[in-house]
C-alpha cells in the first residue's frame, strides 16, 4: 500500500474480525475545498478496505496480497470532518485460496456513519520471504492491542 489509511489496529482475530481506528486530522490533506473540512466517503471506504485487506492477509499468514476487487452495497449515512476519530470494524464473510469477501461498519462515537455489505478482494500468492516478512512487520506496526 503506497497510502496507509490505518492509525491502529486494536483487535485482530484471526480468519473472523478485526477493529482499527483512523483519526481525521488536517494533515491528511484529502478534503472537500467547501464549507467544513469533510474528509471523502471515498476515503473512509478505502480504509475500511485496507482494514479488510490485513483482516485477510494475516488470516493467510502473510502469504497472499489481497488486492481489491469491488465494494459493494456501501450506505453513507453521514459524514467524517476534521477531528474525528473513526472506529472501522471488518469482519470474514467468506476466505479461500483465491479470494476474500468481507463486511463492515464505520463508526464516529455511537453513530454508525458508514455500512458495507461487501468489499471482495482477489489474492495474489507470494512466496517471496522477504515480502512476508516485511508485510508481518507492517502488521504488528499497527496492531497495538492493550
Amino acid at each position: 500500500m503506497r497510502f496507509q489509511l490505518i492509525d491502529k489496529i486494536s483487535s485482530f482475530n484471526k480468519n473472523k474480525s478485526i477493529i482499527g481506528t483512523k483519526g481525521v486530522s488536517l494533515e491528511a490533506d484529502d478534503f472537500v475545498p467547501q464549507g467544513p473540512l469533510v474528509y471523502p466517503a471515498t476515503l473512509c471506504l478505502e480504509s475500511l478496505a485496507q482494514l479488510g485487506g490485513w483482516l485477510t492477509a494475516a488470516s493467510l499468514d502473510f502469504v497472499c496480497v489481497p488486492v481489491l476487487g469491488m465494494i459493494g452495497g456501501a450506505e453513507v449515512y453521514d459524514e467524517a470532518e476534521v477531528g474525528d476519530s473513526l472506529l472501522l470494524k471488518a469482519a470474514l464473510i467468506e476466505l479461500s485460496d483465491e479470494t476474500s469477501e468481507i463486511r463492515g461498519e464505520i463508526w464516529r462515537g455511537e453513530d454508525l456513519i458508514i455500512n458495507v455489505k461487501r468489499v471482495v478482494y482477489g489474492l495474489i500468492k507470494k512466496e517471496d520471504t522477504k515480502l512476508v516478512e516485511e508485510r508481518k512487520r507492517m502488521f504488528q506496526t499497527l496492531l497495538k492491542t492493550e
